[in-house]
Parts: structure tokens; C-alpha cells; sequence
């Protein structure tokens, strides 16, 4: 299996779970890359290798309370480039947990999405 790589923000219950998942089906942590987007911004190519991934759940992407705190405003039907470019002004605004293994990634939300992804 190759590396799991986690879009991490430690502040947030879903992304902690969904290390401790990680962990308990037996990943130790030597097989995770834990990505803290929060304190350590984006390359434009890995924000949109994630949208990219993800381009099938766009509207899922975007944590929509926290753009609108931030005076985003959205378009009605959003597209990559759009998410790309918005998760790299404002990484506060990128759904998160991310998993993603083997070139798949999903949105953890629930914690046992990932089960779609990774093989233990």
C-alpha cells in the first residue's frame, strides 16, 4: 500500500478522529503523512491535485459557514479552478479530513469513509 496522506487540522474533532481510525485498523504512523494545511499552506499543484481527486464532490469541498464568515461569496455552480484557487486564498474554507492513498481520496466525513479507500 502507499502512503496515506491525511489533510490534517488538529483542531478539529473529524480530523483527529479520523487519525485515531487510521491508527486503530492498524496503520501505524510511519505510514501516514499528516499534511497540517493550517500551519503550512498549499502548493497551487496539491490543491489541485485535491480538487482534481475530488471532482466529483466540489459542493463537499467547500465548508460553505466558514466562506461566508470570511465574505466569499460563491458562484452557483462551482468549478475546479474556483475551489482550487479559493482553498489556496483561504485554507479555513477546504473540507477536511482528506484522505487520500493510491491516487483515490475522500472527504472522511463520516470518519468510516476512509474503509473506501485504504486496504488494511
Amino acid at each position: 500500500m502507499d502512503r496515506i496522506h491525511l489533510f490534517h487540522n488538529k483542531r478539529c474533532s473529524k480530523s483527529n478522529q479520523a487519525l485515531n481510525y487510521l491508527k486503530e485498523k492498524g496503520i501505524s504512523e510511519d505510514e501516514i503523512d499528516v499534511i497540517l494545511y493550517m500551519d503550512e499552506p498549499l502548493s497551487k499543484e496539491t490543491a489541485r491535485y485535491i480538487v482534481d481527486l475530488l471532482s466529483d464532490q466540489l459542493d463537499e469541498l467547500i465548508r460553505k459557514p466558514d466562506a461566508k464568515k470570511l465574505g466569499i461569496s460563491m458562484p452557483e455552480k462551482l468549478t475546479k479552478s474556483w475551489v482550487a484557487e479559493h482553498i489556496l486564498k483561504e485554507p479555513k474554507i477546504m473540507q477536511r479530513p482528506i484522505v487520500i492513498v493510491n491516487g483515490k481520496a475522500v472527504i472522511a466525513r463520516p470518519t468510516e469513509r476512509i474503509d473506501e479507500i485504504v486496504e488494511y
